[in-house]
């Protein structure tokens, strides 16, 4: 599958329901050359189940959009994107990995956004509607995902008895520019 070009995203807009009041813009931004694209349309037609998170290393220090990894469970990284769209979403965080972040002071992948892949552009887009939450997320501020607009943490629950893993679940989650937005319905 190609990366969408800015009439791709016009001709989506067109056939989103009516009642879902997004827009996706196309954006003039320098792109990163080499994005992976392992994702065929059979594939991508059959919603796989996904973990998305931010590629630290493939977004520079100061860029607006980040550029997004996507993986299956099976750990292989198929795709890189600046916008990916997913739905019956969990936003997941390790709090473990999460404390060997913060004190070793590395880069360790321990926060992600799980769903079934719904869509993605490869080239630098903005989501226009209303969300449920804008949530961002910093190892250093605390264990969950936050939103932008309230800075409170977004509910949780701990996955497990000791509490060491948190989740929050939303419908729809539109990740683009550096944040996961959510939608319920």
């Amino acid at each position: 599958m190609n990366a969408l070009k800015a009439k791709d995203l016009e001709e989506m807009n067109q056939k989103r329901p009516k009642k879902d009041l997004l827009v996706l813009e196309h954006l003039e931004q320098k792109i990163s050359p080499n994005l992976k694209n392992d994702i065929s349309d059979e594939l991508l037609a059959s919603r796989p189940r996904v973990r998305v998170y931010v590629n630290t290393t493939r977004t520079k220090k100061g860029d607006t959009h980040a550029v997004f990894s996507v993986k299956l469970s099976n750990g292989k990284v198929i795709l890189h994107a600046y916008y990916v769209e997913l739905e019956n979403c969990v936003i997941h965080v390790s709090e473990a990995i999460r404390l060997s972040v913060v004190n070793e002071d590395k880069k360790y992948v321990h926060a992600w956004v799980e769903g079934d892949l719904v869509g993605f552009s490869q080239v630098p887009c903005s989501v226009k509607g209303s969300f449920d939450h804008i949530a961002s997320y910093n190892p250093f501020k605390g264990p969950n995902f936050y939103d932008v607009r309230t800075r409170e943490d977004m509910e949780s629950t701990p996955l497990d008895k000791a509490g060491k893993n948190f989740d929050h679940q939303a419908d729809k989650v539109h990740m683009f520019g550096r944040c996961a937005h959510t939608r319920s319905k």
